[in-house]
Parts: structure tokens; C-alpha cells; sequence
């Protein structure tokens, strides 16, 4: 999904000294001539720490600093993001809400239809740029098309990493922001935003859509015989070169992209059509998590975090589940200020409450201890819920078997433990 970035902060903006972090082995640059440091740069699990005069950089796979700065072939959830966040909050101190980025790469892997390489040999353009056979040291060869404001970029992954098994990656840089504006995207907190990554999901898909690939499942058997010249024309990359160097005009070279498509659509495996659906599927398989999922993990970074990511989103009682936005922002219980809210604003929806949580015993007295009494009874109810299922998974507590995996999810949400709570404190049975 998130792979390399780049982004920067102003020295000022950092809490900590990353220079007296033992853990970074600054390496310092300077100029001949005067003496002047101009840089001081740290390595560490895959990134690079850079002081630059007045910024500080950060830099490097996301993906790989995950995996302990080896590998990026694997799947890099939306989750796992969040838990890198967390790392370079918790160890480094970083301010990712306020880190600005500068550069951006994602992508995806996938199993191809087809072999890679033959993917890669019948690429032929992205929009109107020719694609490139590039290649780099250690990293073997790849197709690449630079644009003004981006590269698209695709490879043989599991040729680069050595692996057993066909693995195509297919990746967008930006190389501006620019473009990471217009998609929403200015600091680096703003990736974890539902409508950002889902933007980016559509982003890379869409790209794929506009690559000219030449199919080689077209069954030529089938066609008539100025189609078959026609194909023997589209598979060689000098008659796509010659047609958009003797036309100035698009539309020629764009006619004739259309014509081809119309043969692929009817007479092929349709392999393009077959990889978008793939790039569709493995980023929402990434992405695909609910707004409780996020918050909760991202509670664990900062709280403070998660309106600045669901700038919308209610707080609810961890009781009742029930609207609390109307009380002070630390609140996690429906409280006397809730319950009169109610009261003035939806007396059937107050009733129920009362109803729920106020004993008999006293119905008698005076509406505003009413109020009080039912407030304390909801906190009472989660304490006493949390307490019951302290007990239930205490492991110093003998059980025939582990209890945990056949607790629903939605459960343990109910016994609060989407806050800091017991699912860390029995982690182990997880």
C-alpha cells in the first residue's frame, strides 16, 4: 500500500534531540571550503534520519521499517501503517501529524495472470509517455514511465527479491506534492484518512487503466486478416513510436488505442481488465477496516489524533452507545450533562434510559437525583462488566481452556476494551 516517503519537519517542530539518540549513528557533512556542516545523516531499520541547516527529513520504506528494515515483498496493511506511526511516535518521538511530506510511493503486489516478464515486455505507454526498459544496481530491471509530477513504475517483484513465486509490483512515486495536495494529503497523518487512502486506492487503479499493454492471449485465429495485420502492427513498439512522432495531434494515437481495445475486449483473455481487478482487490483487501478499527489503534499513538482524522465522528458511551459528544471531550460515560440533554431533546430516548437503569426503589425521589443515580448505575455497569471479565481471563485463575478466542470481537469492544484496557493486559492469549 504506503512504501517510501519522504517528509520534513522544521527543526524547531522536533521534541527531541534524534542526535543524542543512541540507537542513530549520525554521520556529519560539511563544506570544505568553510568548514560549515551542511548535513547530519542516520541510518535505522530501513530509514534515513537527515538534518538539513533549519529541516529535518525522514525518509525511506515504510513497509520495510516494519519488517525490521528487511523485506517490502510482503502485505503492508492499513493497521501495520498505523503500527509503524506508533513506532516512530513512540521511539523517536516524531510529531507525524505535523511531519509535511514530500515525496510519496504506493502500490501493490500481485499474483499475475501471466508470467511478469511478459507483463513488462508488452508495456508499451501510460497515457501518451512511452515506458522505459530501466534498470538499477541489486534491484534488476523495470518499466517506467516519468511524468512531470509522478513516475509509474512496474516490475518483476519476485525476480528483485529472488522468490519462488510470480509477484508483479505496480507502483505510482510523487515526486511533486502537488498532486498529494489535490488527493488530500499534506502531512503525513492525513494517510490514515478513510477518503485519502480510498483516493489512492482509485488513483493507482485508474493509472493502470490508462497503460497501453499489448495483450499476448489476443487469438489471432479468430480474427479476420486485417485484424491479424493490424495486431502484428500493435505489437511492435516503432509503429506506436512513429504514430505519435508523425501526428502531433492525440487523437490519431488515440483512435488507434481505441480500435485495439475493441479487438482485446472481443478476442483475448483480456489480461489488463484481469490485473486492474486484481489492483482493485488487494488494495481493499489493505484498506478494509472499519472506522472503529482505526480509531482504536490510533488511540494507542495519540487521542488527540483521532479528530484530526474523523474531524465528524461522534463519541458514544461505552454503555448505552449512545451519542456523548454534547459532554467534555474526555467523557466515555453518558453523564448528567448527556442525560439532561436528552431529557430537553428527546424525552422518548430519556425515558427508555431512566427506565433501564433506574431501580424501583427510586422512582420516588427528586428528578435531579434520578439523574445522578442513573449516571452512576451506567459507569457501574461497565466497572462491573470489566471487572467480571477481569476475573473470567485472569490467567492466574485455573481453566479447563483459554476463553478468549470464543469472545466475539464486538464483545470485548463492550467491556471497553477499545481504550487502554484488559486485551492488552492478556495480550499473550491472543
Amino acid at each position: 500500500m504506503i512504501d517510501f516517503i519522504k517528509a520534513c519537519l522544521d527543526i524547531n517542530e522536533l521534541k527531541t534531540n534524534l542526535k543524542k539518540d543512541n540507537r542513530l549513528n549520525f554521520k556529519t557533512n560539511f563544506t570544505e571550503s568553510t568548514g560549515e556542516i551542511t548535513s547530519s545523516i542516520a541510518y535505522y531499520k530501513g530509514m534515513k534520519f537527515t538534518y538539513a541547516r533549519t529541516k529535518f527529513y525522514l525518509s525511506g520504506s515504510l513497509h520495510k521499517f516494519y519488517n525490521k528494515g528487511k523485506i517490502n515483498y510482503n502485505d503492508f496493511s492499513l493497521l501495520e501503517l498505523i503500527h509503524t506511526f506508533r513506532v516512530l511516535y513512540e521511539k523517536f518521538n516524531l510529531p507525524i501529524d505535523k511531519m509535511r511530506i514530500i515525496n510519496l510511493e504506493i502500490g501493490v503486489n500481485i499474483l499475475p495472470p501471466i508470467p511478469s516478464d511478459k507483463i513488462l515486455r508488452n508495456l508499451f505507454y501510460h497515457k501518451t509517455e512511452q515506458f522505459k526498459n530501466t534498470s538499477v544496481k541489486n534491484k534488476g530491471e523495470y518499466q517506467l514511465c516519468s511524468r512531470q509530477q509522478y513516475d509509474v513504475k512496474i516490475y518483476n517483484k519476485a525476480k528483485q527479491e529472488k522468490l519462488n513465486q510470480e509477484l508483479l509490483r505496480i507502483e505510482i512515486k510523487y515526486k511533486k506534492n502537488k498532486p498529494l495536495q489535490r488527493l488530500g494529503i499534506t502531512k503525513m497523518l492525513d494517510l490514515l484518512k478513510p477518503d485519502v487512502f480510498n483516493r489512492l486506492g482509485l488513483e493507482l487503479s485508474q493509472n493502470w487503466s490508462k497503460v497501453l499493454l499489448i495483450d499476448p492471449t489476443i487469438k489471432e485465429d479468430l480474427l479476420a486478416p486485417k485484424e491479424k495485420e493490424k495486431v502484428i502492427k500493435w505489437s511492435n513498439r516503432n509503429y506506436w513510436i512513429e504514430l505519435k512522432t508523425e501526428n502531433k495531434s492525440k487523437n490519431a494515437f488515440n483512435r488507434e488505442v481505441n480500435r485495439y481495445k475493441k479487438v482485446v475486449e472481443k478476442h483475448s483473455d483480456k489480461i489488463q481488465e484481469q490485473i486492474f481487478n486484481l489492483i482493485v482487490k488487494r488494495w481493499g483487501k489493505l484498506t478494509d477496516f472499519t472506522a472503529e478499527d482505526i480509531i482504536y489503534n490510533v488511540r494507542k499513538i495519540n487521542k488527540s489524533y483521532i479528530k484530526l482524522i474523523f474531524p465528524d465522528n461522534k463519541k458514544v458511551c461505552l454503555v448505552t452507545k449512545l451519542d456523548i459528544s454534547m459532554q467534555k471531550e474526555n467523557s466515555s460515560f453518558l453523564c448528567t450533562s448527556g442525560l439532561m440533554f436528552y431529557k430537553k431533546n428527546n424525552p422518548e430516548l430519556y425515558n427508555q434510559i431512566m427506565n433501564k437503569y433506574l431501580l424501583p426503589k427510586h422512582s420516588n425521589k427528586p428528578e435531579k437525583t434520578k439523574i445522578e443515580i442513573v449516571a452512576h448505575n451506567i459507569r457501574n455497569d461497565f466497572h462491573n462488566l470489566r471487572r467480571d471479565f477481569r476475573n473470567l481471563m485472569n490467567p492466574e485463575k485455573p481453566k479447563l481452556f483459554n476463553t478468549l478466542p470464543y469472545i466475539e470481537k464486538e464483545k470485548l469492544k463492550d467491556f471497553g476494551l477499545t481504550s487502554k484496557s484488559l486485551y492488552h493486559e492478556f495480550k499473550h492469549y491472543r
